[in-house]
């Protein structure tokens, strides 16, 4: 957290997360000057309450003074972390921390799975139902181990959206991920609900998955950041489909991943 304006929210899934994977629960506060935050003296005392609430997961904290950017880059080695909760504002202003933008710009480089949230967990029935989409692309497998987690320690329901593509070639390819989903899944004796969305794809596809998972009563979509490496004209002056679904009117958490080489996953 760069600051604690949304810790409700934060804490409330973070906490879900904690027990659904078995994992400890630790309370991260980092004093990044460009957001003029409480300093860390200030942090641990509130910290050190909030520990109190979520007593049995006996949760750890750290307020430590930093870039946001660098620490969260750090987790995986410095806090051993496997997923990472924040909230995101969109009524924000824009130099702080939870500002969409900020938060997109602080995980542009965070190498495990994070969570962006932007009200409270109001029942764990939120997370019954699992969004992901599958196209073409090769990037789509990283999203099926993440949203397999769900399914294995939540039991949750898990929704496949996809086009109907036209094109021979796009048709083979997302054949292949298809086909590569399945064996995967069956090999965890895991099913999902197939979702085909008609009409013509938008430039924002994974907008558009979104609003059809809500319209479906799914409570998280598992999706992919855009990989800098290959963003192409359109998205450099229109921006990139994270900025869309990240502030999105029916408050839905989504899980992100950054395309990277050294992803760190959950060790079961």
């Amino acid at each position: 957290m760069g600051d604690f304006t949304m810790k409700g929210a934060v804490l409330s899934h973070a906490a879900f997360l904690s027990r659904m994977l078995g994992k400890g629960l630790i309370l991260l506060y980092v004093d990044d000057p460009r957001y003029h935050g409480i300093s860390t003296d200030e942090a641990e005392q509130i910290l050190l309450t909030l520990e109190t609430q979520y007593a049995d997961l006996h949760p750890a904290h750290v307020a430590m003074k930093g870039n946001m950017r660098e620490v969260v880059h750090a987790l995986p080695k410095l806090l051993n972390g496997v997923v990472a909760v924040t909230g995101s504002d969109s009524h924000a202003l824009r130099r702080t921390s939870t500002h969409p933008d900020s938060v997109l710009r602080d995980f542009s480089e965070c190498a495990i799975a994070y969570l962006v949230v932007q009200d409270q967990l109001v029942k764990p029935e939120r997370y019954m139902d699992v969004a992901f989409s599958v196209d073409f692309n090769r990037e789509s497998k990283d999203k099926l181990l993440w949203a397999s987690y769900f399914a294995r320690f939540n039991h949750s329901r898990l929704h496949m959206f996809h086009d109907d593509y036209r094109d021979d070639r796009l048709r083979q390819l997302f054949a292949n991920n298809i086909q590569f989903m399945d064996k995967f899944f069956r090999t965890l004796g895991l099913t999902y609900e197939e979702h085909v969305l008609t009409g013509r794809s938008p430039l924002f596809p994974e907008r558009r998955v979104l609003e059809e998972a809500v319209a479906q009563g799914c409570g998280v979509l598992v999706t992919l950041t855009t990989d800098v490496r290959k963003r192409d004209i359109v998205e450099w002056f229109a921006g990139t489909q994270e900025q869309r679904i990240i502030r999105n009117a029916s408050l839905l958490p989504v899980l992100f991943l950054n395309p990277r080489d050294d992803f760190y996953v959950l060790c079961d």
